[in-house]
């Protein structure tokens, strides 16, 4: 069958008649926390369509202080990558997903090509961090810097322009 209309995402084999392509993801988990992968399995990889516990979400959980985790998925699977922070600790990074620079809980691995993801926990320390400094001269330079628990304090003073937006409280 021929692509018509539509950009070709590379994502089927329509003459391919060798072993399934299976691309490894490595994940492990540094610090206080673990990460929960969960997906839909592609049609591909399901044995029996009448079996509906194949046809559903599939989970994997990945704990801290473990060796990496090693699992297989077909080309194009998208995996919701959920970090679940121990007490006492909050996310501090992500490494090998699709938004690697998001400091959000909830992230996505895109399967294009073999993987490693590494999610990064580190002790919730609050910290203060004040306006204007050498570190934070405005205040959308400390809100950004700003984590769970931050305080941002703001000299007197009048402040101009627009802020990106986040959680925070004012």
């Amino acid at each position: 069958r021929l692509d018509t209309g539509y950009g070709d995402m590379g994502y089927h084999y329509p003459f391919y008649t060798g072993k399934p392509i299976q691309y490894k993801l490595t994940a492990s988990v540094i610090g206080g926390g673990r990460v929960t992968l969960s997906y839909y399995p592609a049609l591909m990889d399901i044995n029996d369509l009448t079996d509906p516990n194949q046809l559903g979400l599939v989970t994997y959980v990945v704990e801290s202080n473990q060796p990496p985790a090693v699992y297989y998925f077909s080309p194009g699977t998208t995996i919701d990558a959920n970090a679940l922070a121990n007490p006492g600790y909050r996310l501090l990074k992500w490494q090998g997903t699709d938004a690697d620079a998001s400091t959000a809980n909830l992230n996505t691995v895109t399967v294009d090509g073999d993987k490693v993801l590494v999610v990064y926990f580190e002790k919730k320390i609050a910290r203060t961090l004040n306006v204007p400094s050498g570190a934070y001269p405005t205040i959308q330079a400390a809100v950004n810097a700003a984590r769970e628990g931050d305080t941002v304090v703001v000299d007197q003073g009048v402040y101009y322009g627009g802020y990106l937006a986040q959680i925070l409280t004012i």
